[in-house]
């Protein structure tokens, strides 16, 4: 699996970000369901994203239903 991972900002002031790859990541419970999401939340960290004209994906705290 690869994820990025946020490094502080760089000299002109923009975040700066590595990608890496993560082994061995343990099959969680119902990985295989699909989720219906009701809603979903941003942090205050996100506003500066979006400020920044960022295309990262934000949002980490969601709701939801099982879908099947």
């Amino acid at each position: 699996m690869r994820a990025v991972r946020g490094r502080g900002t760089s000299a002109d002031g923009t975040p700066a970000v590595e990608v890496v790859d993560i082994a061995d990541v343990p099959q969680v419970p119902g990985a295989d369901r699909e989720l219906q999401l009701s809603a979903v939340g941003i942090c205050g960290s996100d506003f500066g994203y979006l400020a920044m004209g960022s295309t990262l994906v934000l949002g980490h705290e969601l709701a939801g239903v099982d879908a099947a």
